[in-house]
This record gives C-alpha cells, sequence and structure tokens, in this order.
C-alpha cells in the first residue's frame, strides 16, 4: 500500500501534529509506503526524520494558489504508483481532488479540523467544500461536531485525535524549566495555542486580572505565535505586567505543560483538541470553551469544567476555584489521564486509519 498525504506545512499546530503522531504508528506497520507531500519548506517536527518508511518530499507553493502544484503532485503520484492519496487542510484538498480525478486515485479529505457554527456560502472553506467534497471517495473529521458542521453527503468518518504516551515520558526537569523562562511563583496557569482568529487568549488574558486580584502566587503562561500575538501582548502588558509570559513557538511543548497547574484552552472554534490531550496526559484539570468537538473530550465536571464562548467572568470563577481546591484539581487531572489513554488512545487511532484504507482499497 503506497499512501501519499499532503499538507501545507509540518510546522507546530494541532493538524500537524496529528499528521505527525499518525506517520510514527503507520511507520511500524509492515506493507505500508508513506509519501508526505509538503507544500511549503516548514518542517518543525523532528521525530519525522527517523522514520524510515516515511518519505518527506517538498512541492512548495511559488505563490498562494499555485495550479502547477496540482501537476507536480499529479507527476509525483505516477512516478510513486500511489493508492491513495490523503489531503489535510483545505487547499491540499483542493489539490488533492484534482489529481484524484485525473489520476482516478481514491482521495481522502481530511480538511474537517474544526466544527465553526456557521460557514457563510461565499466563503473560501464552502467553496473548497463544494469543490473537493464530490471527488473525494470518503471525508473523516476529527470530531463528531466537525462533521455535523460541514454537513456533507458524502461518505464519512470520524477518527479521533490519538495520544502516543512516549511523548510525556521523558521530559525535561521542572526546575530547568522554571529557570528558562524566569517563573518564580508556585502556581502556572497555561495555554498553548496559536494566536489566530480562532482561537481566544484574550478571555484569558481578561480572566487573570480577576484572578490576579484573588492570588498573588500565579503566572500565566502562552505557548504559541501568530498574527494576533502583538494585540493580546499589549492587552496583557496592561493587565499585569511581569506576570503574564508570552514564551513563542517551543519544541519542548510536553516539558513547558507539565509545570502546569492548569491548562487552558478558550477559542471561537475547535475540533478535537491536541493542547487539550497534552494537559490530559499530564493529569492536569482543563477549562475551556465549551463547542465544536471540546465536550466529546472533556467531561464537564469531572475532567475540567467547559465555559461558554467569551465568559471571562466563567474563566476566573473556575481558575480560583481549582486553585482553592488542589484535591479537586488532582482528581479532575487524573480523571482526564485516565480518560484519555482509555478513549483516545495511540493505537487506536492507528489501526482507524489504516482500517479506513484497506476498506477503501478492497
Amino acid at each position: 500500500m503506497i499512501v501519499i498525504h499532503i499538507t501545507d506545512g509540518l510546522g507546530t499546530g494541532g493538524q500537524e501534529r496529528q499528521l505527525v503522531e499518525l506517520l510514527k504508528g503507520v511507520n511500524r506497520s509492515p506493507g505500508v509506503r508513506t509519501v508526505v507531500v509538503v507544500l511549503s519548506r516548514e518542517v518543525h517536527f523532528e521525530e519525522i526524520d527517523r522514520l524510515p518508511q516515511v518519505e518527506v518530499v517538498h512541492l512548495p507553493r511559488r505563490w498562494r494558489k499555485d495550479p502547477t502544484v496540482a501537476l507536480r503532485l499529479a507527476s509525483l503520484c505516477r512516478r510513486r504508483r500511489a493508492d491513495l492519496l490523503v489531503a489535510w487542510g483545505p487547499m491540499s484538498a483542493v489539490y488533492g481532488a484534482f489529481v484524484a480525478a485525473t489520476q482516478r486515485i481514491k482521495l481522502v479529505n481530511f480538511m474537517i479540523q474544526n466544527a465553526p457554527d456557521h460557514i457563510p456560502p461565499l466563503s473560501s472553506l464552502w467553496i473548497r467544500r463544494a469543490v473537493t467534497f464530490p471527488l473525494s471517495s470518503v471525508v473523516v473529521a476529527n470530531s463528531r461536531a466537525g462533521l455535523a458542521a460541514y454537513q456533507t453527503r458524502r461518505p464519512s468518518a470520524v477518527i479521533y485525535n490519538g495520544f502516543d504516551p512516549d511523548r510525556v515520558r521523558h521530559l525535561t526537569p521542572p526546575e530547568a524549566v522554571r529557570a528558562r523562562f524566569g517563573l518564580r511563583r508556585p502556581y502556572v496557569v497555561g495555554m498553548v495555542a496559536s494566536f489566530s482568529s480562532k482561537k481566544d487568549q484574550l478571555t484569558l488574558v481578561q480572566a487573570a486580572a480577576r484572578l490576579f486580584g484573588e492570588r498573588n502566587d500565579v503566572e500565566i503562561l502562552f505557548v504559541g505565535d501568530g498574527p494576533c500575538l502583538a494585540g493580546c501582548r499589549a492587552w496583557a502588558s496592561r493587565v499585569a505586567p511581569g506576570r503574564i509570559h508570552f514564551l513563542g513557538r517551543q519544541r519542548d511543548v510536553e516539558s513547558i505543560v507539565n509545570l502546569f497547574s492548569i491548562g487552558v484552552l478558550t477559542t471561537y472554534t475547535e475540533g478535537l483538541s491536541n493542547a487539550i490531550m497534552e494537559y490530559m496526559a499530564l493529569a492536569k484539570p482543563v477549562i475551556a470553551t465549551d463547542g465544536g468537538g471540546t465536550c466529546e473530550l472533556v467531561v464537564d465536571g469531572e475532567t475540567g469544567y467547559l465555559v461558554a464562548q467569551g465568559d471571562v467572568e466563567g474563566v476566573a470563577r473556575r481558575l480560583i476555584q481549582l486553585l482553592d481546591q488542589p484535591d479537586l484539581a488532582t482528581r479532575m487531572g487524573e480523571a482526564g489521564r485516565a480518560r484519555l489513554f482509555s478513549e483516545f488512545s495511540f493505537d487506536r487511532m492507528v489501526e482507524a486509519h489504516l482500517d479506513l484504507y484497506r476498506r477503501l482499497l478492497s
């Protein structure tokens, strides 16, 4: 079986992490040869170089909507005699749909990685959905909410993200991480997410103002970068200079999450969050925005708390509650870890993908 995956890049991000995790699992499966076509030069995950069954091919776009990519991709598929295409992301799905139609290769469309409340009829997402879904053999989402949001009429499936426990077995000692970033207070509240229009770091910044009024022993960490970083940093400078830290893009994210007392994810739309899975793997209680696929991962009142979108007061209240009740925080964190490795296991995710491929090619 020769499978070609298409992705815009392999930089930091939940979708990219999900793809790399899948490649690690498939690399252990005999009889599967994998080619990853990256539409840029960006490769953040070093572990991909240690996968002998995985070949990485760069087909960088010369401009944003470069039609020559489709031609180069079709040529590559012919040379590699591809059996299956898997598209990660909307633009990758457009190129994959062209190749699937012209080369008669089955296409797995994995562009559904979030669950927006509404997709405007003339938006680029709607247009790409209308173009790529009819040419896909199957449309896959990483949450039930995502599949419902995109309203596909094609054969579809939900495959949840899986978490590899090896990622949290060899962590940098907490003291070294604290020293690296100059953290001196005993409690750390953290959020791992890109600073994009889909994320809502500002709600946590505003909640921090209320939190800092109650406690002087807490610091806030943000891990990630993106176009909305500067605006959020400006807000934070007015709230509490020196107590809200922006770490930018980091490689050893798990060691940083290990410092968290509470993991937070406030967003506008979400599929199945890899950041929340990292929190749960390290037994951190979760406070997250309700909606999308988050409620499929976080059990409200058991593994953490779900709050309404933009509910600054709700986030602040739950932060104070968990910090004031460490036993409750510990119970929720342990329950989250148990749920993650029971319901969202790495092996289950890999086998679900391989089973889908086999069914399509049988």
